[in-house]
C-alpha cells in the first residue's frame, strides 16, 4: 500500500502560454503579409514588361523581315502571325496580354501593355539613323496605355537615357 497520497494535476497550456504564442504568431504575420504582397505586385509587373520586352524583339523581327521598316498597311498581320500568345491591338493596351502599337512613319514604333497592378509601360523603337535607338517608359496607375501618346516627362522616354529599360 502507498505511503503518500497522489495527486491528479490538470495537464495543459495556461493562458498566459496561449497568448504568447498568438502573440508571436501575430508577428510573424504582420512581417510576411506586406513581403507577400510586395512580390505579388512585382510578379505583376514582370509579367507585363515580359510581354512587352517579348513583343519588342519580335517587331524588330517584323521590321527585319520587311527590309528595314514597318509597313502600316501590314503590321497588324506580321505582329499576329508571328506571335497569337498576345492580342495585338492598334490602340491602348488594357491588360498584360495585350500589346498595345502604335506606327509613326516607317522607322518609329511605340508598343504598351498595361500590367495587372494598373502600371503602364512603354517601350518606343526608333530606327531612324544617328539619332534612333530603343526607349523605356512608364506610368504608374495609369488611366490609359495608349502608345499614340507615349509618356513626356516620364523618367526612361528620353534619348539620355536610351536602352536602360523600365528600372
Amino acid at each position: 500500500m502507498p505511503t503518500h497520497i497522489e495527486t491528479k494535476r490538470d495537464e495543459g497550456f495556461t493562458l498566459i502560454e496561449l497568448l504568447v504564442v498568438v502573440l508571436i504568431i501575430g508577428i510573424l504575420v504582420a512581417i510576411a503579409v506586406p513581403k507577400f504582397l510586395g512580390a505579388q505586385t512585382g510578379a505583376k509587373q514582370k509579367a507585363g514588361q515580359a510581354n512587352l520586352r517579348s513583343a519588342e524583339s519580335l517587331a524588330s523581327t517584323v521590321y527585319t523581315n520587311s527590309g528595314g521598316r514597318w509597313v502600316a498597311a501590314n503590321i497588324q498581320t506580321d505582329l499576329v502571325g508571328i506571335d497569337k500568345s498576345v492580342d495585338w491591338v492598334a490602340g491602348p493596351s488594357t491588360s498584360a496580354k495585350t500589346i498595345g502599337y502604335d506606327l509613326s512613319g516607317t522607322q518609329t514604333l511605340v508598343l504598351s501593355v498595361k500590367s495587372t497592378d494598373g502600371t503602364c509601360y512603354f517601350t518606343m523603337i526608333d530606327n531612324t539613323p544617328s539619332t534612333g535607338g530603343t526607349f523605356y517608359g512608364k506610368i504608374a496607375a495609369a488611366a490609359s496605355c495608349d502608345p499614340a501618346s507615349p509618356p513626356t516627362g516620364v523618367p526612361g522616354m528620353s534619348a539620355t537615357s536610351n536602352d536602360v529599360g523600365w528600372g
